[in-house]
């Protein structure tokens, strides 16, 4: 059975953008603090998503790539300020490449509950700060989880920076069964800078680092730039590329994302 340690720089990236950045389309890992207006829906998916990895940490001559497909993330707004989400991963494909041959795990992800609240300001004029706590419930299957649930906490924080630019970032900790009844702690830090371009394009980058604070010499860090097109008021789409900063992380990675609101 497949499981995150076994493939731990091609699925732990993919699995934390596949739900992320909600509320506003400018990035595929950071959080934003802004919330989904009450009454209102917003769909996120990932069309589809792919990380491969051929300079693995082990230098042991292994390739891994990983695809994930539908990833999706429903949330609406329940208050002024607070928004409610569940997210799911429908489908995920792990091949690796190494001495031995090649396997191939195909199946579904785990499902997460979450809930944001931005307690101060308005990224669209001044500093903004949320809080999200989540959870982890475990629906995957062929191994690509632990079938544990498990939770953590994401900070988000935006402002503008101009008229047509803004800044965000976010850190965020999750507590990982390591498999032996005892948990690990897999902390994650991004930002990203985001400029609109005319009416219905922008342009951002955006830099990640993950860390197994268990492991802390080998931490993951990525770095990527983004186009996203607001098709119309409610529907927008966000294609995004990366690159490995560490040996740790996934050599390339690549994302094509939806948001539909209404």
């Amino acid at each position: 059975m497949l499981g995150l340690r076994k493939a731990p720089s091609a699925l732990v990236w993919l699995l934390v953008g596949a739900c992320g950045a909600t509320a506003s389309l400018q990035a595929q890992f950071t959080e934003v603090p802004t919330t989904v207006p009450i009454g209102t829906w917003q769909i996120e998916a990932d069309i589809g998503s792919v990380s491969w990895d051929t300079r693995t940490l082990q230098r042991d001559g292994v390739s891994e790539r990983v695809w994930s497909v539908a990833s999706t993330l429903l949330s609406t707004g329940v208050g002024s300020r607070v928004d409610v989400q569940v997210g799911y991963e429908p489908y995920l494909r792990y091949s690796y490449t190494g001495p031995s041959g090649k396997e191939v795990y195909q199946g579904r992800g785990d499902t997460y509950l979450r809930g944001k609240w931005n307690f101060v300001g308005d990224e669209t004029q001044n500093l903004a700060l949320a809080v999200l706590p989540y959870l982890k419930l475990p629906t995957n299957r062929n191994g690509f989880g632990n079938g544990r649930v498990q939770g953590g906490l994401i900070v988000p924080f935006g402002m503008p920076v101009g008229e047509r630019t803004s800044v965000s970032a976010m850190c965020s900790v999750d507590w990982v069964d390591d498999g032996t009844g005892h948990s690990d702690i897999l902390a994650c830090a991004s930002g990203v800078f985001s400029c609109s371009v005319g009416q219905c394009w922008g342009v951002y980058g955006e830099a990640g680092a993950v860390v197994n604070t268990a492991h802390t010499g080998s931490w993951s860090g990525v770095v990527g730039i983004g186009v996203t097109w607001a098709q119309s008021e409610k529907l927008s789409w966000d294609l995004a590329g990366y690159t490995a900063l560490t040996r740790a992380a996934p050599d390339c990675m690549a994302a094509l994302r939806i948001v539909w609101i209404w």
